[in-house]
């Protein structure tokens, strides 16, 4: 059984590696879900069943606290949050005329000030 250390560790490892290099930047090169399964489970040195079941553990736990409309902090890479918008007042162009905007919710990404600092290196 892995450590949740362990795995974080290289989860930031890796993300933290292409992101230095500024792999995907120039060429808008798409990682999927499955290559980063791929790479956790070979510089884990787990097996891909083992790391796809550690991933979609993880996916199942952003889902919850996302759905609780909590917040998700990883130092060193990112903070995920839910933000309420208001109900409000709105125009509807097509009617010309007022209208009233449903509250609504949104999923705010921030990045960590360590991840920005690499972006800016990279310039």
């Amino acid at each position: 059984m892995i450590e949740i250390y362990d795995f974080e560790r290289v989860f930031i490892s890796t993300l933290t590696k292409y992101y230095k290099k500024g792999l995907g930047m120039a060429e808008k090169t798409i990682y999927t879900k499955d290559w980063l399964i791929k790479e956790l489970a070979q510089r884990a040195s787990f097996t891909i069943g083992d790391t796809r079941i550690i991933f979609k553990a993880f996916e199942d736990i952003i889902k919850d606290i996302i759905f609780d409309g909590d917040e998700l902090v990883i130092p060193g890479l990112f903070a995920l949050s839910v933000t309420t918008i208001d109900k409000h007042d709105g125009w509807n162009a097509i009617k010309n005329e007022k209208m009233e905007v449903p509250e609504s919710h949104r999923i705010k990404f921030k990045a960590s000030r360590t991840l920005l600092e690499l972006f800016e290196q990279k310039k």
